[in-house]
């Protein structure tokens, strides 16, 4: 595993307790948030196919590292769409925009969009949401 895999799963240790472990369809934000679970667990699947890749890279197995990137690109549109659905989905509650800024979170780590003011005061919000969640 590398330093900056570790580094990341520090940093993604503190989105589990954002989302609630159950949801249910009276909830005003049950499905943004069980989008946003999806999409954290379908981000998790994405970094470690990386980091097994980078793995096989390493051992010289040019033949895994080719397997392993094939399948994670297999599963890129599906991670996409995903994405955008978590964005349209309009957050009612403290809790769904949670939700969105743990996707954004995941999406971006460990580096932050930059380049423009507009970038910096997302990552700020983004940040904002998660630090005090309970």
């Amino acid at each position: 595993m590398s330093a900056r895999t570790v580094d990341l799963a520090a940093q993604l240790h503190h989105i589990a307790p954002v989302l609630p472990v159950t949801t249910t369809r009276e909830a005003p934000d049950a499905e943004l948030l069980a989008l946003s679970n999806r999409f954290l667990k379908l981000e998790a699947r994405k970094r470690r196919l990386f980091d097994m890749e980078c793995a096989a890279e390493e051992r010289g197995d040019r033949t895994k590292m080719l397997l392993l990137r094939a399948k994670s690109e297999a599963g890129r549109d599906d991670y996409l769409a995903l994405l955008d659905r978590i964005a349209e989905q309009p957050a009612h509650t403290l809790e769904g925009l949670r939700a969105k800024a743990a996707a954004v979170y995941a999406f971006y780590a460990p580096d932050p969009p930059g380049g423009s003011v507009a970038d910096g005061v997302m990552w700020s919000l983004v940040n904002d949401l998660l630090r005090d969640a309970p």
